[in-house]
């Protein structure tokens, strides 16, 4: 008998919103390209979204589908659940962002050009499990999620196939068909999207958990597979039901909000995330690997001794004792770690985090070749082929880590989107504290999501009204 709030806009009118918006004028591409580093074109360039094989593959399948003139709009949807209070209280917010790929990365990257839209709050209420099964209350979890997001994004569905009629900032009618092109998360919220077990099997390609490990890439999963799947293991008795969807890595939500919305792979659509799998995860787990190795009072002395940088943090106190650490202080590490750890671990030990940290920095990019995704491939092969030297008592049982398995799919990602700074959720965690924190601390912090949303809608009247003024 419980009953859920959801706050949301109408999602075709936020990207005719944006696809009209006088700011994005010289910002806005509508047609897929290719681009070369040489004249004989052998080495291709991926930067921006239209650059990638998913916006001209998409744009070549719809010239036998759609009308002549008709205009990709690449739909990017983020979601995060994120807490507004520190302490007390328990209090959070789960929104919904939505950007078009048509507008510029670097537009897309400034939180003030307002190019990335909130689009819902989804509920956050808890679950009464008093009453129900800790299974029963997750899976209640999932189905709200999959039916907000339907009724958030339901407006999408039928200009998707049929298009519909817009204007863009030039003043041009053209015919539009939203498509989902990118889903922006981390891995849980990457699993509850595509209803894949968590911790049990990959998002995006159908390897599971006990594969993790091995420098292995899968067959990308399919959506209508996924639905069939889900479909055929409805109508099987529980038991048989169970290791059916065991066996596919899912979690058999039976109506996933993205089954209606025409054109769409929703596991081709999970994007890489730097700032979760790479550099608060394999990054982090590598410096713990390594003070496990080392001798930590001896490393934490090599840290304090290196002289003070402009623009480099320094850590007075060592680094095997931090705590909370923020995206902004593993970067720091990193940059100071290789040098230190020297003659304190195997040799083997600073090659294979030699080797990562290449693939890290190498995968921020804001420019790719075919080179330098090699490049990318050989050094995630070298770090495979040394990680063993971590497989010790007390460091490393296994390495059946879901974000180690999804380095594997940072070159298709790239090839298919552009860059990562396309994607990346270190983008979407920024607009947290416009469109999140600071709407809370403007509420009385009761039946806070409804004054949070007037809060918004005010703020944004003031800001079109001082641009248009």
């Amino acid at each position: 008998d419980d009953t859920f709030d959801c706050y949301y806009r109408d999602a075709l009118e936020v990207v005719a919103d944006l696809l009209s918006d006088p700011t994005f004028a010289d910002h806005l591409s509508f047609v897929p390209c290719k681009n070369y580093a040489d004249s004989e074109r052998t080495n291709r360039l991926y930067t921006e979204i239209n650059t990638g094989d998913w916006a001209y593959e998409t744009q070549v399948r719809y010239i036998m589908l759609l009308p002549d003139g008709a205009t990709l709009i690449s739909v990017i949807l983020s979601s995060d659940k994120t807490e507004l209070t520190s302490f007390t209280g328990k209090r959070s917010c789960y929104p919904v962002y939505l950007t078009i790929g048509n507008i510029s990365k670097h537009v897309r990257r400034q939180p003030s050009l307002r190019a990335q839209r909130l689009l819902a709050y989804l509920p956050t209420g808890n679950v009464d499990e008093t009453v129900m099964s800790e299974a029963k209350a997750r899976r209640l979890r999932r189905d709200l999620f999959h039916h907000c997001m339907r009724e958030v994004c339901c407006s999408l569905f039928e200009p998707a196939e049929k298009g519909v009629l817009l204007a863009d900032s030039h003043g041009v009618v053209r015919g539009c068909h939203p498509i989902l092109a990118a889903y922006v998360a981390d891995y849980p919220e990457q699993c509850l999207v595509t209803c894949v077990r968590y911790g049990e099997a990959c998002p995006r390609c159908d390897v599971l958990k006990a594969h993790f490990d091995q420098d292995l890439c899968g067959e990308l999963r399919s959506q209508d597979d996924t639905l069939a799947t889900i479909t055929y293991a409805a109508r099987l008795p529980a038991r048989e039901k169970a290791a059916v969807l065991d066996a596919a890595g899912l979690n058999g939500v039976p109506n996933p909000f993205w089954a209606d919305w025409p054109h769409a792979n929703i596991h081709a659509a999970i994007t890489s995330d730097v700032l979760h799998q790479l550099i608060q995860g394999v990054g982090k787990h590598a410096v713990q690997w390594l003070i496990g190795l080392a001798n930590a009072r001896e490393l934490d002395a090599r840290i304090q001794r290196l002289p003070f940088a402009h623009g480099l943090r320094h850590f007075k106190k060592g680094i095997s004792k931090l705590a909370n650490i923020q995206g902004s202080e593993h970067k720091a590490i990193y940059a100071q770690l290789l040098g230190c750890v020297h003659g304190l671990v195997p040799d083997d030990a600073v090659r294979a985090v030699n080797a990562l940290l290449d693939f890290i920095y190498m995968a921020q990019h804001e420019c790719h070749s075919d080179t330098t995704l090699q490049q990318l491939t050989e050094t995630l092969t070298e770090f495979h082929r040394l990680k063993g030297v971590f497989q010790q008592p007390g460091i490393r049982d296994d390495f059946r880590l879901p974000k180690l398995h999804m380095m594997q799919h940072y070159v298709e990602s790239i090839r298919l989107f552009g860059t990562t700074d396309n994607y990346n959720t270190e983008a979407t965690e920024r607009l947290h504290i416009d469109l999140a924190k600071h709407a809370f601390r403007a509420s009385n912090k009761r039946n806070f999501a409804a004054q949070m949303c007037r809060w918004l809608e005010r703020r944004e009247a003031v800001f079109w009204f001082a641009t248009y003024l």
